[in-house]
């Protein structure tokens, strides 16, 4: 009988580690107008693309972007793995990064998550993301304790979006 229940455990733990059809990726949902700026941070972005005598496309997030480029490659979803070239600065014009990336778009911010995907590989667009779509209400620090990125600052991204991995 011990021997029986042995098996029965042993059997049932090894079909565990079978691979089946479950075993996949659950598929990627992200709703992209889930997550919508305050309007207040919305009209201070219109007024800062105003002054600046910019353009640009109102997401329904609250997201302002400018296409530079479209692309000819894959468009990205808000969970594809991307590679990019980027430029980060504030609305006064000092940058705060530039570099290239890879990562996952749900690692990012929610405004590359919702602009991201309005181009393709090859192509580069800007983005101006209210705080609520940044960094939100938070200081950023660099490693010595100093702000980098004061809390609710208007972001303006510059991206060349290099390669798309779904």
């Amino acid at each position: 009988m011990k021997r029986l229940l042995g098996l029965a455990v042993a059997a049932a733990f090894l079909s565990g580690c079978l691979k089946t059809n479950d075993d996949q990726e659950p598929p990627c949902t992200y709703d992209e107008c889930a997550l919508k700026a305050p309007a207040a941070e919305i009209e201070n972005v219109k007024s800062y693309l105003l002054q600046k005598g910019v353009t640009a496309t109102e997401h329904c997030s609250g997201l302002f972007y400018t296409i530079d480029s479209a692309g000819t490659g894959v468009a990205p979803t808000a969970c594809s793995l991307i590679g990019a070239r980027y430029k980060g600065m504030l609305s006064g014009g000092a940058t705060f990064d530039s570099g290239n990336l890879t990562s996952k778009l749900t690692n990012l911010v929610p405004g590359w998550r919702n602009g991201l995907p309005k181009i393709k590989a090859g192509g580069g667009m800007r983005l101006y993301i209210p705080p609520t779509l940044g960094y939100g209400a938070q200081d950023i620090k660099d490693r010595n304790g100093n702000v980098v990125i004061p809390a609710n600052s208007i972001l303006v991204f510059e991206v060349k979006l290099d390669a798309v991995r779904l």
